[in-house]
């Protein structure tokens, strides 16, 4: 067996755990590296940063795992996160909706990582929450500007059904919302 397909197995059955208080701060340095990359070439640097210093501190992270209709999740290999998402339901979406719904406030995978269907697996484990809480759909918002992104959310059966608007630094960017419903 190849290394990639060793690799593919050990990850296939790596743990999504919850994550613990005790977590955040790897969990914040690790949504800075992988916010950044995967959108520092697309924006200002000032931008970046005013965002960044915004939403991703140990503060903001602690007081969003401290609401109880929130939860951040995680994969760890090696003893690394390579992959998180945090969800919320009820008075912690970004956005209401008269329907009982899920929100994927967050998923972000290592770039090292992409390809081992990380994502999906997170995807899935939303669903199951989602289905279990008996909500009708879960949503997400994504960046207009991220094409791959939303062709994966396509390919897992989500689809634009509205837009939002996303303050980024001294921008107003457009985020489009896409559901699935269960």
């Amino acid at each position: 067996m190849n290394r990639d397909n060793t690799l593919r197995a050990v990850l296939t059955k790596a743990p999504i755990v919850l994550v613990d208080h005790s977590d955040l701060g790897a969990l914040v340095d690790f949504g800075r590296r992988v916010f950044e990359r995967s959108f520092g070439h697309l924006n200002t640097p000032e931008n970046m940063q005013a965002y960044l210093d915004q939403a991703y501190t140990l503060q903001q992270f602690s007081k969003e795992h401290a609401h109880p209709e929130s939860r951040y999740y995680m994969i760890r290999h090696q003893d690394r996160i390579i992959a998180y998402m945090k969800i919320n339901w009820g008075e912690a979406q970004i956005e209401t909706f008269p329907e009982k719904s899920l929100e994927i406030q967050r998923i972000y995978v290592d770039h090292d990582y992409h390809g081992y269907g990380l994502g999906r697996r997170l995807m899935e484990h939303s669903e199951h929450i989602a289905q279990d809480m008996d909500c009708e759909y879960i949503w997400l918002g994504v960046w207009e500007q991220n094409p791959d992104s939303i062709a994966f959310y396509q390919s897992q059966g989500y689809s634009i059904f509205d837009y939002h608007i996303f303050p980024f630094g001294n921008e107003q960017q457009k985020d489009w919302l896409m559901r699935k419903w269960l």
